[in-house]
């Protein structure tokens, strides 16, 4: 009976074998299916993933395309409306990925871009479809991404961002002599009762000017300060901020007796322990912004009560030039921004607070003065507290501003003296203005494209110049060779009573440009005379993105009257009060002292709460919101 025992065990043996092997079988199929699954999840997010990743990218070009358009251009968003107003960017453009062995296609991406209308974003209290200083835009930039390509995409990505564009006070007037290229202070007797700032090297040579800083804030509400700036990150707010900046490098050393202690606490440029960027210059090329501005405030300039510009000057007078004289009983009356469209001529007694914003150069032939200036041209010192009940003080005092889309001339720009001295330093390498400054737009960096010889820019779908890009140092779509002194000149080529060019009140018996040049001292007022290169002081804020150029001689004896209509002797000084901001300098003088007083009301964008507009800079770009989807079909 045991064979039969053994063949029953036998298959027992077999049908259990057969069960185990069904048993790896299925397992085997689920494991599969199983691997299947998860490779196809895998695989799945994987496209996903490089969906994304396309997306991401075609937004950043949106975005880049849509700060190119407007970062350097004039303050004009008609510009925005028009550029990006249901505007299809990027149709399937493919993304190439880099690899060792050269472009791979990755995908497609497609850029739509429109500018949001009220019925498609709520923002009250903003302007969002006007064209002022006050006015904002928010821009759609919608981007949808493909892998590998839109035609067998199985999934999509779809990016929504919404962008903020604004624009605000430019920073460089925070300062009390900004120079956008090489600041220069060669001499011991120049005092700034302010920070210094250049975006190109500042120099001081072996001289030791004096310089006063004071710390900065990051914004203002009236005479209010708000956040103290902690430049040198010692972690105090003891007003030990301030002094020297530049993006670039500091050559020399300042006066020990300067303030705060470290005088170099503002300096940040090719230090190891700081970094900035530079600080753009307004764009005045088009200056329709401006005059939108005039028109809504009513702005004008008035003398002894008479009307003289109602708020545009060379839009229907037939003229262009505008020629400014006051008295000390009849001053220059200017309430609001006004713009000249082209040159200006001004001196003599100011009062009220307003711009002018020209077409082309700013002429002070003699001083500027302030017919009710401010107690004193500084706090008496530089704690918050100090600097705010000076500026709650002063507030509604006499504050001008004179901004030239081209140049601003001192003096007597017809003298030999005077051409002889400018232009040494007007054709000074460091000063070079010619735009071949390469990538970074400053001289003597040695960066990419710098004297190549070739005027490197951007250009649109009609072959024009973008303006503002790559070398267009001054925003206006020209390319500009080396300033020559034949700039400094008066548009008309002559200047007398009566002229046919100009309007304004130009005085009788003046023939030439000379003429207006001279002061009489004994009335204290502008006089027709004899030419003088004296030139004791301006009371104004002084800008422009090209030169600021003159020649000034105060040595030897001579008295003038001052704020307070006293005689001083012998007193050889020169003051400005406001702030000088140009993008090259060419100041050349003979004095006992060059003082640079900052007016302390233009700190942390006050100047944006006072009765004109300072020119104004795009703000960087700012999202506001951003949706994302992902999944099938569009």
């Amino acid at each position: 009976m045991e064979p039969i025992k053994q063949i029953k065990e036998k298959g027992s043996t077999l049908f259990l074998a057969s069960i185990t092997t069904l048993v790896i079988f299925f397992i085997a199929q689920s494991a599969l299916l199983i691997t299947s699954s998860e490779q196809d999840f895998v695989q799945e997010q994987s496209r996903k993933a490089k969906n994304r990743y396309i997306t991401e990218a075609g937004l950043s070009m949106g975005v880049k395309h849509l700060q190119s358009r407007y970062k350097n251009n004039s303050v004009d968003f008609s510009l925005i409306d028009s550029e990006f107003q249901n505007n299809l960017l990027y149709t399937n453009e493919p993304f190439n990925l880099e690899t060792s062995s050269g472009k791979q296609k990755l995908g497609e991406y497609r850029v739509f871009i429109k500018v949001l209308t009220p019925d498609e974003i709520s923002v009250p209290g903003k302007d969002i479809t006007g064209n002022t200083v006050n006015s904002q835009r928010y821009v759609l930039v919608d981007v949808r991404g493909f892998y590998p390509d839109v035609k067998i995409a199985k999934y999509v990505t779809r990016i929504k961002g919404v962008y903020q564009i604004s624009c605000s006070v430019a920073e460089v007037f925070d300062y009390g002599y900004f120079i956008n290229n090489w600041g220069w202070f060669f001499g011991n007797d120049i005092v700034a009762k302010g920070n210094v700032r250049s975006n190109g090297t500042f120099s001081m040579g072996n001289y030791r000017p004096e310089i006063w800083g004071k710390p900065r804030f990051t914004s203002s509400n009236g005479w209010d300060l708000i956040d103290y700036i902690d430049d040198n990150r010692d972690g105090a707010s003891n007003n030990q901020d301030g002094g020297i900046y530049t993006w670039d490098t500091i050559v020399g050393r300042p006066a020990a007796n300067g303030s705060p202690s470290d005088l170099y606490a503002g300096q940040q440029g090719q230090s190891p322990l700081y970094q900035i960027d530079m600080l753009p210059m307004p764009n005045l090329t088009n200056l329709y912004v401006y005059e939108q501005k005039a028109k809504a405030d009513n702005s004008y300039i008035k003398i002894g009560g008479n009307m003289i510009c109602d708020g545009v000057w060379g839009d229907n007078e037939g003229k262009q030039n505008l020629y400014l004289e006051g008295t000390y009983d009849n001053p220059i009356e200017i309430s609001g921004t006004v713009v000249v469209r082209g040159d200006l001529i001004i001196r003599g007694y100011v009062k009220g607070q307003g711009a002018i914003y020209t077409g082309r150069n700013v002429y002070l032939p003699q001083r500027l003065l302030y017919r009710n200036p401010t107690s004193e041209k500084q706090p008496g010192n530089n704690s918050e507290s100090s600097r705010e009940n000076w500026r709650q003080t002063n507030w509604n005092q006499d504050l001008v501003g004179l901004f030239a889309r081209e140049n601003i001339v001192l003096s007597d720009y017809t003298s030999t003296t005077w051409q002889t001295n400018v232009s040494k330093w007007v054709n000074d390498s460091r000063n070079q203005s010619k735009e071949d400054a390469g990538i970074d737009q400053l001289p003597n960096t040695k960066d990419q494209g710098e004297n190549d010889g070739i005027w490197t820019v951007e250009y649109d779908a009609s072959g024009k110049a973008i303006p503002g890009s790559g070398e267009d140092i001054d925003g206006d779509g020209k390319f500009d060779d080396t300033t020559k002194l034949s700039e400094f000149t008066l548009s008309s080529q002559s200047f007398y009573s009566n002229h046919s060019d100009w309007g304004g009140n130009i005085p009788s018996g003046v023939s030439s440009f000379r003429d207006v040049t001279y002061w009489n001292e004994t009335t204290d007022g502008p006089g027709v005379g004899t030419g003088s290169s004296k030139f004791p002081q301006v009371d104004a804020v002084l800008y422009t993105n090209h030169f600021l150029g003159g020649y000034i001689d105060n040595s030897n004896s001579y008295s003038y009257k001052k704020d307070n209509r006293t005689h001083f002797e012998n007193a050889q000084e020169i003051t400005f009060f406001g702030a000088v901001v140009s993008r090259n300098e060419a100041l050349v003088y003979n004095a006992r002292y060059l003082y640079f007083y900052h007016d302390e009301r233009l700190s942390a964008g006050g100047g944006s709460m006072l009765n004109f507009a300072l020119p104004r800079v795009w703000n960087p770009i700012n999202m506001v919101n951003i949706d994302i989807y992902e999944g099938k079909g569009y």
